[in-house]
């Protein structure tokens, strides 16, 4: 589940071993993973870098855990600054591609090719659209215009 914020599968059992029993000590959570305690030593400094757990002063070190929505919240965004930082690269390329193929009909349109394709990138463009998206489409072959059933008595104009 944590994969896409940094945090491998072996961090996360370990963070969840650690939020089962808050306040154990390093060997006791190997013992209860039955996990190597060298092994289990690396994920636990790394998840103390990432902020899911702090250590305690105490010897042996306790284990307490973040809170999960405090520091999941935490890890997205910093993930989210770094992709808004690739985006803005992004741009940056951009302008480093020269004036007159910026604006080349063959560089401002996209065709795909393929009804899963086709899918996938609508989606992509429906789940990153703030205001307005507008598609043209052409059928594959002549049909009737009909209304939908769906969309009979909706007050949405399709254009």
């Amino acid at each position: 589940m944590l994969e896409s914020v940094g945090v491998s599968a072996a961090e996360e059992a370990a963070y969840r071993g650690v939020l089962a029993n808050p306040g154990c000590c390093l060997l006791d959570l190997a013992r209860r993973l039955d996990r190597d305690v060298d092994e289990l030593g690396v994920a636990v400094d790394r998840l103390e870098e990432l902020g899911l757990l702090t250590s305690t002063a105490d010897d042996p070190p306790r284990l307490l855990p973040t809170r999960p929505d405090v520091a999941v919240d935490a890890l997205v965004a910093v993930r989210r600054a770094e992709l808004d930082r690739v985006r803005a690269e992004a741009r940056v390329l951009l302008t480093e591609l020269r004036a007159q193929e910026q604006h080349r009909p063959e560089n401002l349109v996209e065709v795909i090719v393929g009804q899963e394709a086709i899918a996938a990138r609508f989606a992509q463009l429906l789940n990153g659209t703030k205001d307005q998206l507008l598609v043209l489409d052409r059928p594959t072959r002549p049909t009737a215009l009909r209304t939908p059933v769906s969309l009979r008595g909706s007050t949405r104009r399709c254009r």
